[in-house]
């Protein structure tokens, strides 16, 4: 889906339309037998306006329903995470300061402060709240930042999360996706 893939490249993410509820519904009934729902694509989920009733259904059907967020939408649906029977929050910071989040993401480096700040009011929140959601934050590794992981975890250290994921970048042979 990056706009950096040459055209014809044959193996080009193609555009769809957004799950809705009744998609969602039927494919949760397909895999009754599922343990987990992983809720990530491209795109920031919480942007889909049945987010919620998704969450709450594949919880109802017995599974653990986990999420990945770009963080930008965080701050506006802080009670309605802590009151969703949503498991787990992996929250993909991306990078260590504005200008490697930028470099990773593609998105204006002012967008940083908000999805930190955002992450620090969520974890401050389900702590007051005594709430059971898992909050994890992700940084993208690639060779040209891999020596600034212990600058990301000391930015993890500072927000307090459950857990940290380093995930290795894996490059192809496509310029700018090298």
């Amino acid at each position: 889906h990056s706009t950096k893939v040459a055209a014809g490249y044959p193996y080009a993410q193609q555009n769809a339309r957004d799950i809705d509820l009744p998609m969602f519904r039927e494919i949760i009934d397909r895999f009754r037998n599922a343990l987990n729902v992983q809720i990530i694509g491209s795109g920031e989920p919480m942007l889909n306006k049945d987010i919620f009733a998704m969450i709450d259904y594949a919880a109802r059907k017995g599974m653990i329903v986990k999420m990945f967020s770009n963080g930008t939408t965080i701050g506006d649906h802080i009670d309605a995470l802590l009151d969703s029977r949503l498991h787990g929050l992996t929250i993909s910071v991306n990078g260590h300061d504005e200008g490697e989040f930028s470099r990773m993401t593609g998105m204006d480096p002012s967008r940083y402060g908000s999805i930190l700040s955002a992450a620090k009011r969520l974890i401050e929140a389900r702590d007051a709240r005594r709430s059971r959601l898992k909050v994890k934050l992700s940084f993208i590794i690639d060779k040209q930042n891999y020596r600034q992981i212990p600058a990301m975890a000391k930015v993890a250290g500072e927000l307090r999360p459950d857990g940290v994921l380093f995930c290795n970048f894996l490059a192809t042979d496509h310029p700018g996706l090298t």
